[in-house]
């Protein structure tokens, strides 16, 4: 939730919901490597490809994660590098993120010592991300077909050349 808060003055509600919602394997990943790893700092980048005059805003945006210098290297990348140009991104720190909530915690009195996250090769890692990402691609799929439903439903309803009887005004006639 505060990261989707945090996200959105810069990229609006909507992009920021989608990036939280449809990416928690890269923020997952970013808080098990931070909890893993607390003498490096990881991060969720999100960079934006491409510029699209008409609509203000980049063509395309991508998302990765780990240390500030993988994250450059991953947008750097030749495969990234064939989309497009980089014209601007965003670093989000999830270890500062981490470190903050800790910190607020020990304020209140709440201990918060056990790590948020598996670490990375612990087998519940992989497995809980692998969860969610069968559970999103599935709620996708459900959506993609229902929208299919609909629309050929909306298609029928709009047909010209079938009307029910109380639709018809007949001219001259009194019932």
């Amino acid at each position: 939730m505060a990261i989707s808060q945090g996200l959105t003055p810069t990229m609006g509600r909507d992009f920021a919901t989608a990036i939280v919602l449809g990416y928690f394997n890269q923020w997952a990943s970013a808080v098990g490597h931070a909890e893993a790893d607390r003498s490096e700092d990881y991060f969720v980048s999100i960079g934006g490809m491409g510029w699209d005059r008409a609509r203000k805003r980049p063509k395309l945006l991508l998302i990765t994660n780990g240390t500030l210098i993988s994250t450059a290297h991953d947008f750097r990348s030749p495969e990234v590098a064939r989309i497009g140009r980089l014209v601007g991104g965003i670093n989000i720190n999830i270890s500062d993120i981490i470190r903050r909530i800790r910190e607020r915690a020990v304020e209140l009195g709440i201990a918060l010592d056990e790590p948020f996250y598996y670490a990375p090769g612990d087998f519940q890692f992989d497995r809980i991300i692998k969860r969610v990402q069968e559970e999103r691609d599935g709620r996708i799929r459900r959506l993609r077909a229902d929208k299919k439903k609909s629309a050929a439903m909306r298609k029928h309803m709009r047909r010209s050349d079938i009307k029910a009887v109380h639709d018809i005004k007949y001219e001259g006639l009194e019932a």
